[in-house]
This record gives structure tokens, C-alpha cells and sequence, in this order.
């Protein structure tokens, strides 16, 4: 399928979703997708492109980040109550998002609180979405930082289930704090950008590219000025790796906050591939998003979305 076709029929699911209950949209997206890796992350990508201020289409399971919200619901969910590994025992169900379903857990023999990211499938049975996976865990454990969520262990179980054990922590995304608050002044949107900052410039030190920064992966926990954690390296780039041959996948990102590079154009300085500049430039990208209340640049056409972003 062509980078045009595959946008096309993703654009068609996504339309068709949008006239469905929330509640509704996972299963429709997963049956038309199918095993469509890619469709599916396309699908989910022009959910995370859409106005998240309108409140009818918001979805806590399509485009949405794996994180901690102490205050999401939980519904029924056949691990919890189970021990993963004779190590974990799950005791809540938190969040789901498009790779992975994180549970709140209890180290069995130290009590610790942990969060586990487990994969979901069908991406268990993608070679190359289990390597991106995988990859969270080396790309997050190649640094630490206070503004990073820490990544305590990667593991695959002896029923196949491949797992990371997370840090957790409780609070609201940003993406909460900006649906509440609508702006932030000066001095607030400092206290969130600054260890922002300083989480990212650690990981790009370490040769670590986030290349999903957004509202959705940042968490503001309790406490003035609240502690802020950069969620979710699940599709970080080491920077040493290759970049797969032009035109062999999808974008990496979601399209509201990807620079020119990430959807595809040269670097100003003529380097090839996607690298920590990409980052600082979703930070700028929040940074207006944060003092004026909405984001430079809006379109449900991603198409015309990549035309304003480059």
C-alpha cells in the first residue's frame, strides 16, 4: 500500500470513528485495522491530531498515551488480582493505550509500588513493534533524570508476555492541565517547561530521541510547583541506530507536534534522520500551546497538517 493509500484509508476509519460512542471507537478501529500495524498507527495518529479541547470526541483508549491518572476509572480486567512472574502482583487496572496496558502493582517480596507496561496484542505477534517496545526499556534505562519516568526492569514472561516495570506515579497529564486551566501564565508554563528541559537534554546527552513529546506524555504530579515526569519513551530512537530506508514506514510521532524532519523533510543543516532538535522543537510546540491555549497549527487533513508544520 502507498504512503498515500494508507493515508486515505486511514483517514475513512478515522471519519467513520468520530460518529461513534467513545466507548464504541476501539473495537470498530481494531476490525477495520485488523493486523495492520501500520493503518492502526495511522488511524491513531489523526486522533492525536484532532482538536483535543472537543470534548465529543475524546476517547481514553484511541491515541492515548500508557500513563498514571489516579483518577481514570478501572474496569473488570482478568490480570488484576494475578502475580506476573511470581514478582508482580497486579492490583489495578490504570490505562490503555495503542501499544501498551499499564497495570498499578506490588513487588511481592519488597512491597514496592511499580507500574507494568505490558504489550498489547496483536503488536506481540509484530516482530517490529515488539522491538519498538523493547527498545522503550534500553532507550529509557540509558539515562535517569528526576523528570524522566524511571524504567526499573524489562522482562518477557514464560507465557510470552513481554512486560516493562515502571516507576510509579500518581497525578494528571498536562494534557488535563490545559483542558482545565485553558492557559498557563509566564511563571507556570516555566515550572513545567524548565524540568522538561532539563529531562530532554539529559536523554539527548545520553544519545536518546524522544520523538513523541506532547501534552499527553508529560505528568504533573502533586506539589507547588508540581513535579513534572516526561511519560513514555516507547518510540524513542537511540541516536547511534540507522534510520530505516525512506519510504519503508510510517511517520514516528504524533502529527500536531512532529518537526519538518519527522514528517520526512531535510534538516537545515543538511544531516540525515530524526535527532534530539526534533524535541526541542515539540517543546516549542507545547511552549505556545501552554501561554496562548491552543497550538500553532490545526487541521483534521494531515495532509495539509504537514504542509503548515514544514
Amino acid at each position: 500500500m502507498g504512503r498515500g493509500d494508507l493515508w486515505r484509508r486511514a483517514r475513512r476509519i478515522f471519519e467513520a470513528a468520530l460518529d461513534l460512542e467513545p466507548e464504541t471507537r476501539l473495537a470498530f478501529v481494531a476490525g477495520q485495522c485488523g493486523d495492520d500495524a501500520e493503518l492502526r498507527a495511522e488511524v491513531e495518529s489523526l486522533f492525536d491530531a484532532f482538536d483535543p479541547d472537543d470534548r465529543r470526541f475524546e476517547s481514553p483508549v484511541i491515541g492515548a498515551t500508557a500513563l498514571i491518572d489516579a483518577n481514570r476509572s478501572e474496569p473488570p480486567d482478568e490480570r488484576v488480582g494475578t502475580v506476573l512472574d511470581g514478582l508482580y502482583q497486579i492490583e489495578a487496572f490504570v490505562a490503555r493505550g495503542g501499544m501498551g496496558t499499564i497495570y498499578r502493582a506490588r513487588h511481592t517480596l519488597l512491597a514496592d509500588r511499580v507500574a507494568i507496561k505490558i504489550i498489547n496484542p496483536p503488536w506481540g505477534r509484530d516482530a517490529a513493534w515488539l522491538r519498538r517496545f523493547r527498545h522503550e526499556g534500553m532507550a529509557a534505562r540509558r539515562f535517569r533524570h528526576p523528570n524522566a519516568v524511571a524504567v526499573y526492569d524489562l522482562r518477557t514472561s514464560t507465557d510470552g508476555t513481554t512486560y516493562l516495570v515502571l516507576e510509579y506515579v500518581e497525578g494528571r497529564t498536562l494534557r488535563d492541565g490545559l483542558r482545565r486551566r485553558g492557559r498557563f501564565s509566564l511563571p507556570e508554563a516555566l515550572e513545567v517547561l524548565t524540568p522538561m528541559a532539563g529531562a530532554l537534554d539529559a536523554a539527548h546527552a545520553a544519545g536518546v530521541v524522544h520523538r513523541d513529546v506532547k501534552p499527553d506524555n508529560v505528568m504533573l504530579g502533586a506539589g507547588e510547583p508540581p513535579l513534572v515526569k516526561i511519560l513514555d519513551f516507547g518510540i524513542a530512537k537511540l541516536a547511534e541506530e540507522s534510520e530505516a530506508p525512506a519510504g519503508s514506514r510510517s511517520w514516528i510521532g504524533t502529527p500536531s507536534y512532529m518537526s519538518p524532519e519527522q514528517w520526512g523533510e531535510p534538516a537545515s543543516d543538511g544531516r540525515p534522520g530524526v535527532e534530539g532538535t526534533a524535541d526541542v522543537y515539540a517543546l516549542g510546540v507545547i511552549a505556545f500551546e501552554l501561554l496562548l491555549g491552543s497550538r500553532p497549527f490545526f487541521s483534521a487533513d494531515i495532509e495539509e497538517l504537514r504542509r503548515m508544520h514544514v
